[in-house]
Order: structure tokens, then sequence, then C-alpha cells
């Protein structure tokens, strides 16, 4: 008897590898529309033929992009109008680790093969896309890092912020809005600055929150540093504590000796994994094998701990945050530098 193809289908069972088939183009498409500028428009929903006319000058690729989206459960279209469906809804408000991973370091993982067999090395030969990184982070952290930002800093007092990494400075303008302060913000990625300076604009604080392009190693090149008082680094600090504890234990006291008497300090990183662990957690693998590829190790709750009281600051509170190994810090300088 031959079967039908839909009844062969049916019958075959399920195979990992394509999951990790569909997983990987899902993610892949899904970050690339948010780069794109498209993803946004589906909130709501949007006429097919309008996102057809946007999405490519190839229109066959196009209605291929949103037939596929539909197919595999993200969206549903209704009398020719494309919206989410509730998987879809979910990737959108998580698009963030999408983007952080396939925008920031898709092309990096594809060279894997390359850092293996030790022909290709970072960041001489390749390096992960930092405005994509930047851009991620501050999506993701919208909701896993920003609410409990906010259980910290309604108690405590301040009129001048700094953000460190501050990629696209959503977290830094939220800030000054919420609180009425002042503020600066400090990024690597000249992308990430030019996105965090128009943004700035939009949200008229162009008087009152300036973007500074470079690396905050330099302290120097950081403008009123004398009267910060609060001092936000989500990120980016186990950049430093890879180059060997005593750099990331100088840089803190500089910084302690360089900002306003009593400064507060909220630190959010991704701790490593105990190697006798016995439940991996959902994201710090994933995080500690991509900062392998750099070169830079992640220090445990701990050691965070131990580093920043070398450093001269205070632990003030610890708060596990949503995505599971990842540690919210505040700490206060104290009055003796």
């Amino acid at each position: 008897m031959c079967l039908s193809q839909e009844q062969a289908s049916s019958q075959l069972a399920p195979r990992k590898v394509f999951d990790l088939l569909q997983d990987f183009t899902l993610t892949t498409v899904l970050s690339s529309l948010e780069i794109a500028g498209l993803l946004s428009k589906l909130e709501g929903g949007v006429a097919k033929a309008e996102l057809v006319a946007h999405s490519s000058s190839n229109t066959m690729l196009a209605n291929a992009i949103w037939e596929y989206l539909v197919q595999r459960g993200v969206l549903y279209e209704e009398a020719g109008v494309l919206h989410f469906t509730a998987l879809g809804d979910t990737l959108y408000h998580d698009k963030g680790y999408l983007v952080w991973l396939s925008g920031g370091y898709g092309h990096v993982l594809h060279q894997l093969h390359q850092f293996i067999s030790n022909t290709m090395t970072y960041p001489e030969d390749i390096v992960r896309d930092g405005q994509w990184v930047a851009v991620g982070s501050a999506l993701a952290g919208k909701w896993d890092v920003a609410p409990y930002a906010w259980e910290c800093l309604k108690d405590i007092s301040f009129k001048h912020a700094l953000d460190i990494g501050c990629g696209n400075a959503r977290f830094l303008l939220s800030v000054c809005q919420a609180f009425g302060c002042d503020g600066v913000g400090v990024d690597i990625s000249p992308e990430a600055c030019e996105e965090a300076r128009r943004a700035v604009h939009t949200t008229g604080l162009d008087g009152r929150v300036q973007i500074v392009q470079g690396d905050v190693a330099n302290l120097r090149s950081i403008p009123s540093l004398a009267k910060i008082q609060l001092v936000s680094a989500f990120f980016v600090l186990h950049e430093i504590f890879a180059l060997g504890s005593p750099v990331i234990v100088d840089f803190l006291k500089n910084l302690k000796a360089s900002i306003h008497d009593d400064a507060y300090l909220l630190i959010v990183e991704v701790t490593s994994i105990p190697q006798n662990k016995a439940t991996l957690e959902w994201f710090s693998p994933e995080y500690n094998l991509l900062h392998a590829i750099m070169g830079q190790s992640l220090a445990t709750e701990a050691t965070w701990k131990d580093i920043l009281e070398e450093a001269g600051f205070v632990m003030k509170r610890v708060v596990p945050i949503q995505v599971p190994g990842t540690i919210l810090m505040l700490c206060q300088s104290s009055s003796h530098k």
C-alpha cells in the first residue's frame, strides 16, 4: 500500500534536528526584520500588500518571508491583514535576544570552525557587531532588567547619572525622564551612539543628556564625572574583568575616586556557571561560549562581591533578575575616597 506524503509524514517520529533548523531560521528571519525596521509594523496588524511593498524589491522573496512566518505560526492572515499570533507576541516581546545573538554575533559564530582550526582569531580577523549587541541588549533589558533596576532606584536620590555602555540610551533616557536628572551615556560603538543621539533628540532631552562615543576605560573622556551620583553598567564590566581582576579593581577604584561622594553603582552581569551545576540556565551557557570566543571569562557572584569590596564599594542589594544566572548589584561608594 502506498501512503500519501501527508500520511507518511504523520507516521514519522519527531526529529530534533528539524527543530534546530526551524529555530535557527526563525531567529535569523525575525532578527533581520527587526534590524530592517519591519517587525514593529506588525503591532496591531498591517496589510500584507503593504509589507510586501516595503520589505523587498524582490516580490517573490518578500512574499516568501511573510508566508514563512505564517507557516511557522508566528503570524496569521485575516482579510489580507497580517497579525501576530500568541507565539508571535511572545517572540516580539523577547526580540532583543534574537537581535543580540543573530545581529551581533551571528557572523562570528559562523566562523567557529576557523577559531577551532586556528586560522582566524578574535578580534584580529573578525569582531562582533557592536551596534546590534548594544541595541539587542537594550531591547532585552527593557523587560528583563529595567523593572528590577526601578525597584532599586526608587529608594535612592541622585541628580546626575552616567550609563556605561549605554547602547541606544533607552534606559538612561527613561531614568532621566522618571527621576528628573541629567545624564551622560558612553558607548564604544559609533553606530549605537548615533542611534542614542537620535533618541535623545526625539525625547526632547538634548539639553540634559549627552552621548559620548569612546572606551569607558578612559574615564578622563567622560564629562562632568565629579558630579555623577549614579553609575549604571549593564553587561559591560565583564569586558574589563576579562583583562584580569587587578585591572577591574583599578578601574573601579579610579571610578570611585572620580565620581561624587556616596555615589551609587548599579551593575547587571551574567555570572559564570559552576562546573558541578546539575541544571544549566536558559542563557548562561550561550553567553559563556560567545565570550570565550572573545577570550573573555565571566566572574561568579562571589567574585563580583570581592572585587567591589576591594575597590571600596559597599554592597547594598543583590537581586536575581528575570534571566536565570543574571544578577543585579546595587552598591555605594564610601564617603572616604
